[in-house]
């Protein structure tokens, strides 16, 4: 069955549009068109059409080789491939080959192939197009280094047909996170971090075709190591002392020599050259020595670099290279004999040694030459002249130096530097000059009125530098100067000096307050002399102690905070001030869970706070000591408590001002804090309880006559029987006799007792114990400490200033002053005088009267006081004030005193009023 009929044809005819690879059968008719025309077929015959050619095919090169990929044609059974070395030029190289791909190994790398395809199905196929490729030849990396500790340097060989190459690196075998294209071999790639490992590729590539590609073996390297230097903190040294560093050197990839590795450099090459630091030891352990400058001293940044000739690191330190350490000083010219205000003809003169006994050229500090042996009469010798030097290259030499004071028995001295001394000098004598003046050795003193001057001014015939000389024979007359308050220098006034030189005054005496000089005045040949100033005065000293008990029964205070007025007393008649100190004794219990606090307090003024720990539920004894900086002498003094559930036992100051010759104590007794008395048997009356602290006072200075007075003792006692008692005594356990009377306690429940010894009960020396004692069936305990405070006293004095500085006096008034009573009573049994005294001078004539008055019980005024003193005076017009004195007079009450001044005429100036209370025992 034939499908298509072809008209009109001619021979020979080609049949387009068929299948390849198919069978088709054909036959041709021939015709005409005669008349009804007529046709005649040929014989049948069959032919199949040729296969396809390829399509799409491409050549890449390889490393030797080239490899072919082509699309499949339709009926082809196999290819065959053909190559030229010039295009369109083709020889077979291959038949039969049933696959699309192809790799061919038979090329030249570096020459250009060309390759066409046809397919084969009986027959061949026309060609496929032509394609080009080029291989490239195989290679290696060569290397992988790393030149820094942050890259690496990457070579490999030349490849045959490349013409460029790519690198490819990352962290992790067969896997590249970064590629560097178009690079050349040896490449360097940066940026990498130190001491880690990284995997490398090359891949070379050409362009011909359609392009070569061939990859390297991969290879991997490690970054370098930086070498890494210990930190170096700064050092110093000694000058011309070799400082020795050490530190620590380490390096990843290398063993370094601390020499080979190490150098140094110096920011101050005059004081240590770069050549001068030297490097030894081996890794990790080196040494830096480091030799300064002979002579030289001051600062230097050192700084220290180790490099394995890839990668360095450096440390740097500042080194202080000080003056040299003085070990010892030694005396290299010893002092000689000289005469009082002369150098000395050979200069002494001392070297500074170090350790090692060598000069100390460099130290600078300045040595000082002092007197280590004064046999000198006045004990006061000193080098004069230039005693401090400044060293050079090692030594210290007193050319400038002297001495002004002599002796005859030998003088040493030191040189000293800081805390450096040397040894004693050599004696040496210094002689004194001639004798030229008259000096007093002893000074007068402050003296009491109408006493005799002690110590005795004493005059003493020197040289020019006050050296004591033997010359005796010289009479001298003492005289008073700045007379203005008229006194009288009583005594023997002219004396003559002794074989020593020496003339004393021994019964001098000046009779009205002031203050004087006294002049000394030899009768031939030498000048005259005054002495220091110095005061005529009333007071002797002062001593005064005030006790003061805020409560007369315990106070309880719960939750609120609370002021309480305690006692509305003042110190202001105690002569107490602001240097006194102050002793507060407070004896609480707390049973709350939280801390109370007690405060006192002066007016409104919080001046000491106590606090009494939660759960204090036994009484206990707070002391607290402060000084009255926070008062005036005439506050009164009041409580306050804060928090707590709190019971205060006793609130006790006790205020002191003693002079120098007087004793108080203050002595607690904390071991009787909890004793307890057992409780007696019937028939017993009583039981004796030792108190284990003794007092021990001969250590106290303690002296029996001067006592004053003695309190207290305090204590809290519980009675746990009613109607029992226990009682307390002070007792000579020498002589097991009781000093005073017991003080006891019959109360079932906390209280405290205190009780006052008579001064006059108490031993000379003795050592005192505290019993106590419990009436039959009774039994107690002592809760809280107990105090005993104990004061010897010579001479208490209290002062009172009755006016200010100056005050004007008119004929239109009269001038009043009063003072608080002097409350005698709390100095405890003595003497007791009250003096007044007061300068006064008269502007213009007139007449008054200077009275001193005791005013009983009356506080208002003058009115109705009794004259205890008076002294009337008619004055002229003065220049100066005049002192005038009332008393003393002998007082055994506490009344209030007044000074009173009366005029009838003229104007005067008063000043400097003062009332004195003296008690003396």
């Amino acid at each position: 069955m034939y499908t298509t009929t072809v008209s009109s044809v001619t021979s020979p005819y080609t049949i387009t549009g068929l299948t390849s690879a198919s069978t088709y059968y054909i036959i041709v008719r021939a015709r005409n068109t005669v008349g009804s025309g007529s046709s005649v077929n040929s014989a049948e015959v069959s032919q199949i059409t040729p296969v396809a050619a390829p399509t799409a095919l491409a050549a890449t090169g390889g490393s030797t080789q080239i490899n072919l990929s082509w699309t499949a044609a339709a009926g082809a059974s196999s290819y065959k491939i053909f190559r030229g070395t010039v295009s369109g030029t083709y020889s077979q190289i291959a038949s039969g080959v049933s696959a699309t791909t192809y790799s061919d190994t038979t090329v030249t790398n570096g020459i250009t192939y060309y390759y066409v395809v046809k397919s084969f199905n009986g027959a061949d196929s026309a060609s496929s197009s032509e394609v080009l490729a080029q291989s490239i030849a195989a290679f290696t990396i060569s290397s992988v280094t790393s030149p820094l500790s942050t890259s690496l340097t990457v070579s490999w060989g030349s490849a045959t047909g490349a013409t460029s190459y790519d690198l490819k690196y990352g962290t992790a075998a067969g896997t590249y996170t970064t590629t560097l294209t178009g690079v050349t071999s040896p490449n360097t790639i940066t940026g990498l971090i130190a001491g880690t490992t990284y995997y490398v590729q090359v891949v070379a590539k050409n362009a011909i075709g359609g392009g070569a590609i061939v990859n390297s073996a991969e290879s991997s390297g490690a970054t370098n190591m930086v070498p890494v230097i210990s930190s170096i903190v700064n050092q110093s040294t000694d000058a011309d002392v070799a400082k020795v560093v050490n530190f620590t050197l380490s390096d990843g990839n290398d063993i370094l020599t601390c020499a080979g590795a190490m150098s140094g450099v110096s920011s101050n090459t005059a004081l240590v050259a770069n050549a001068n630091i030297v490097f030894a030891g081996t890794m990790p352990n080196c040494t830096a020595t480091i030799t300064p400058t002979t002579g030289q001293t001051g600062t230097s940044t050192i700084t220290l670099t180790a490099s394995d000739t890839k990668n360095s690191a450096s440390s740097a330190f500042v080194l202080t290279v000080l003056p040299c350490t003085v070990a010892t000083i030694v005396w290299e010219v010893q002092p000689t004999a000289i005469a009082a205000g002369s150098a000395w003809a050979t200069a002494p003169r001392v070297s500074l040694r170090k350790a090692d006994n060598s000069l100390c050229t460099t130290n600078t500090s300045p040595v000082t030459l002092g007197v280590t042996t004064d046999t000198s009469l006045q004990q006061d010798a000193a080098v004069t002249g230039t005693a401090a030097v400044t060293p050079v290259a090692g030594y210290a030499t007193f050319s400038a130096a002297s001495m002004t004071r002599a002796t005859t028995t030998g003088f040493t001295l030191a040189a000293y530097q800081n805390t450096i001394a040397s040894l004693n000098s050599a004696a040496f004598n210094v002689t004194a000059l001639a004798p030229s003046k008259v000096i007093f050795s002893q000074q007068p003193q402050t003296v009491n009125r109408t006493s005799n001057m002690i110590p005795n001014p004493t005059v003493r015939v020197t040289d020019t530098y006050g050296n004591y000389t033997t010359t005796g024979g010289v009479s001298i007359t003492m005289s008073l100067q700045d007379n203005a308050e008229g006194a009288t220098l009583g005594g023997t006034l002219t004396k003559t000096t002794d074989a020593t030189g020496t003339a004393i005054w021994n019964n001098l005496t000046l009779n009205v307050v002031g203050s004087y000089f006294l002049s000394a005045t030899p009768s031939a040949t030498y000048a005259a002399v005054d002495s220091s100033i110095f005061s005529v005065i009333q007071i002797i000293q002062q001593n005064t102690v005030a006790v003061m008990e805020m409560l007369t029964g315990s106070l309880v205070h719960t939750g609120v905070n609370t002021n309480y007025p305690g006692a509305a007393i003042s110190f202001g008649t105690n002569n107490i001030d602001g240097n006194t100190a102050y002793t507060w004794y407070v004896v609480a219990t707390n049973t709350d869970n939280q801390a109370s606090t007690v405060r006192l307090r002066s007016g409104t003024t919080n001046v000491a706070s106590v606090s009494v720990p939660a759960g204090t539920t036994v009484p206990t004894l707070f002391p607290t000591t402060f000084l009255n900086t926070s008062v005036t002498t005439e506050s009164v003094w009041s409580l306050r408590m804060e928090k707590g559930t709190t019971v205060l036992y006793s609130s006790k100051i006790i205020a002191a001002q003693t002079a120098a010759n007087n004793t108080q104590m203050f002595i607690p007794l904390t071991s009787l804090d909890n004793s307890t008395v057992a409780t007696p048997s019937a028939s017993t009356t009583s039981v004796t309880h030792t108190v284990p602290n003794e007092l021990n006072f001969p250590t106290y200075n303690w002296d029996a006559t001067k006592i004053a007075r003695i309190d207290s003792i305090l204590l809290v006692a519980t009675s746990r029987t009613n109607g029992g008692s226990s009682c307390v005594a002070l007792f000579n356990k020498t002589l097991d006799t009781q000093i005073g009377s017991e003080l006891c306690n019959t109360q079932a429940t906390d209280s405290y007792v205190t009780m006052a010894i008579s001064p006059t009960a108490m031993p000379a020396t003795a050592e005192l114990e505290v019993r106590m004692r419990a009436s039959a069936g009774t039994a107690f305990v002592v809760k809280a400490g107990l105090l005993v405070r104990l004061v010897s006293i010579e001479k208490a004095i209290a002062i009172q200033r009755l006016a200010p500085a100056t005050t004007a006096l008119t004929a239109s008034t009269d001038f009043v002053h009063q003072r608080a009573k002097s409350n005698i009573s709390s100095f405890g049994t003595g003497t007791v005088k009250e003096y007044v005294s007061c300068r006064v001078k008269a502007n213009t004539s007139g007449s008054g009267s200077f009275i001193y008055k005791n005013h009983g019980t009356n506080t208002s005024g003058i009115a109705g006081s009794t004259t205890v003193a008076a002294s009337t005076n008619i004055f002229s017009t003065q220049s100066s004030y005049t002192t005038l004195e009332a008393g003393p007079v002998v007082t055994t009450d506490n009344n209030y005193q007044y000074m009173n001044y009366t005029h009838t005429s003229g104007s005067f100036a008063l000043s400097h009023c003062l009332m004195e209370t003296e008690v003396s025992y």
